[in-house]
């Protein structure tokens, strides 16, 4: 494999690790506004206290190639680490990531 074709591939699966990124961050984000879409359809949301909390953000604790499982992962995706390139993409605009 030519080094053009290897670099093309690498960033099509770079590609595909941020594109799962983001179709879970647009789901987390579909679900929390239809809660509170039924909470204010049932005269609740005044009355309800929402939190919503997460860990720090993306790590690199799998190196620069990031892990997941499947080439391209199976549609339930039981490990998924960004990597390097990834963490700092999703934890902007903080710097740093989490790691062990």
């Amino acid at each position: 494999m030519t080094k053009s074709a290897q670099l093309a591939e690498e960033q099509d699966r770079f590609d595909h690790i941020m594109a799962i990124y983001a179709a879970v961050v647009a789901h987390i984000d579909t679900a929390v506004g239809r809660f509170v879409e039924a909470l204010h359809q049932r005269g609740a949301l005044e009355n309800t206290i929402i939190m919503f909390l997460s860990d720090n953000g993306g790590n690199a604790e799998s190196g620069p190639e990031g892990k997941y499982n499947g080439n391209p992962p199976a549609r339930r995706i039981r490990i998924f680490i960004a990597g390097n390139p990834g963490q700092r993409l999703e934890n902007t605009p903080f710097r740093r990531y989490k790691t062990l």
